[in-house]
């Protein structure tokens, strides 16, 4: 999981550090999408879709989840070509299981949000840069629910 592959590189980056006389603290940030709504089953239906097509692109991230991706989709390699889109579009939706790219994103209620950004804390991060997946339609939404549910527990709690 991409975040355990965060806790262990992030040992070995202390580790070199240390070894190298330098014991000044680190900032440790991470830039993660996110898809908050109102419950789960909202969030997961406007995260699905997206989430995989743009997964597919990271090629060699998706093997390290046992998944066989042509190396046409990988981001090095695409040229982009309404055929090529239409090829990605439907290759994800068969072939990259939500399951696999679900762990790459911060996602649910706002409660399941939090869950999963203590997660990342108890990995080592004292940053987020958070980016809201979604289009449009639902931006005023995320900003509302972080403003009022996430923002205000991760503040009491952690400020």
């Amino acid at each position: 999981m991409i975040r355990d592959n965060y806790a262990k590189d992030l040992k070995k980056i202390l580790d070199v550090r240390k070894r190298a006389g330098k014991l000044s603290d680190l900032e440790r940030g991470v830039l993660l999408y996110s898809v908050v709504a109102k419950d789960d089953d909202t969030a997961k239906r406007i995260l699905e879709f997206p989430a995989k097509v743009f997964s597919l692109f990271d090629v060699k991230g998706l093997e390290k989840y046992g998944l066989k991706v042509p190396e046409r989709f990988s981001l090095e390699k695409f040229a982009y070509s309404p055929k090529m889109l239409t090829e990605s579009i439907e290759y994800a939706q068969k072939y990259v299981p939500f399951e696999v790219v679900e762990k790459r994103y911060i996602w649910g209620s706002p409660t399941s949000c939090i869950e999963k950004l203590e997660k990342w804390i108890k990995a080592g991060v004292n940053y987020f840069v958070i980016v809201a997946f979604v289009s449009e339609k639902y931006r005023e939404d995320q900003y509302k629910l972080w403003g009022k549910c996430i923002l205000p527990y991760m503040r009491e709690q952690y400020a």
